[in-house]
């Protein structure tokens, strides 16, 4: 218990009808936790607990719960805030990390990669951006396997997780240009994917949104 300190992104914020807000972060040092705010509607504290960036949070751990404290902005991801549409894919990364991480554990050095991923996020490439960020959750967890293990056309299926040279019913095809751009993304480190997520066309990353919609549903 007592005042602790992170630096935190925001993931969902509500306010209450008593003018409380209750707001929701994935912390470096404590994971997904929720912190409340007291009178959070009518306090200075609002205008800097807002999306996409990087807030330097202290809250107090009481014996069941956390309040807020004070909130600062440490660096502000300007490439979600540009258009409508980028603040939607902005929203839907969020989504990932809320859906994806367990409450109050945390993943220090994955925080600072999303840190580092969105600050560099590009509206023009966000497909290849949002796979890459899915792609290294599901990898750290363990929900995919490795797309070099058939070096050819492939096709995956998304509940049995079987990877064949054959095709099987329900599966998704993989060119083995597509296979090569999903394994990629699947293995490479941050500095390796902006050299050259560029590279990547469309076509080419097509049957890895198609798959990970069929994951999720």
């Amino acid at each position: 218990m007592g005042e602790q300190k992170t630096f935190a992104i925001l993931l969902q914020k509500k306010i209450l009808p008593n003018d409380d807000g209750v707001l929701e972060f994935f912390t470096e040092s404590f994971g997904r936790i929720t912190v409340f705010a007291r009178k959070f509607a009518r306090s200075k504290k609002q205008s800097e607990v807002d999306y996409f960036r990087v807030l330097e949070l202290v809250f107090f751990q009481g014996r069941n719960s956390k309040t807020l404290r004070s909130v600062s902005t440490h660096t502000v991801f300007h490439g979600f805030t540009a258009s409508y549409a980028t603040t939607e894919e902005g929203f839907e990364w969020l989504r990932y990390l809320t859906i994806n991480f367990p409450i109050e554990e945390a993943y220090p050095e994955f925080f600072r990669f999303c840190c580092h991923l969105f600050r560099r996020f590009h509206s023009e490439s966000a497909l290849v951006f949002r796979l890459y960020l899915v792609l290294q959750i599901y990898r750290m967890h363990g929900f995919l396997p490795r797309f070099d293990a058939v070096r050819s056309d492939i096709y995956y299926h998304p509940i049995s997780k079987q990877i064949s040279a054959q095709p099987l019913s329900g599966a998704v095809f993989f060119s083995n240009r597509q296979r090569q751009v999903a394994e990629f993304l699947r293995r490479s480190d941050l500095s390796e994917f902006l050299e050259k997520f560029q590279q990547f066309s469309e076509t080419d990353l097509q049957p890895l949104d198609l798959l990970l919609q069929k994951i999720e549903h």
